[in-house]
């Protein structure tokens, strides 16, 4: 009897288990890949891709030639409407949507706040100065102060 218990057991080596365990462990890292960490980086190129969409379309709405318009009832210097429609169709061929971001999504850094800064910012210098030059002042002042954000978010590049 205790021989037949004998030819029973199975001998496995060492080197095979240490075999068995690094292939599942490289396919625990595989699938971590596919179902982790590549959706994750998508989603922020994604993020990356319409932020700088939004941000080259404000660009070029800002740096539109400023003509007399009749707004509210007052005659004032404004980007053409031209000019500021081609830059929301360049945005608009870009298929995006801001639907496929949450907001915390779209604040994951400090662009956001950082564009809302600018405007107020530049909504404040621009009361300091006369109505005919205020809009100009305007659009100038954040034409300008929007090229420095290159500079500190790499995805604007």
């Amino acid at each position: 009897m205790e021989k037949k218990k004998n030819k029973d057991i199975v001998k496995i080596s060492k080197k095979n288990i240490y075999a068995v365990i690094g292939v599942l462990i490289l396919i625990g890292i595989i699938v971590f890949c596919v179902f982790y960490y590549y959706p994750k980086v998508q989603k922020e190129n994604g993020i990356e891709i319409y932020k700088k969409a939004l941000f080259d379309s404000a660009v070029c709405q800002y740096n539109c030639p400023l003509e007399q318009q009749v707004f509210q009832n007052r005659s004032q210097l404004l980007p053409t409407k031209e000019c500021v429609t081609a830059c929301l169709n360049d945005l608009s061929a870009k298929n995006l949507s801001s639907k496929m971001f949450t907001d915390a999504d779209l604040q994951n850094d400090d662009f956001m706040k950082d564009v809302e800064k600018t405007v107020i910012g530049c909504r404040s210098q621009a009361l300091n100065v006369t109505d005919i030059d205020r809009n100009a002042k305007f659009f100038g002042c954040i034409a300008n102060d929007l090229k420095v954000f290159k500079e500190k978010y790499s995805y604007l590049n």
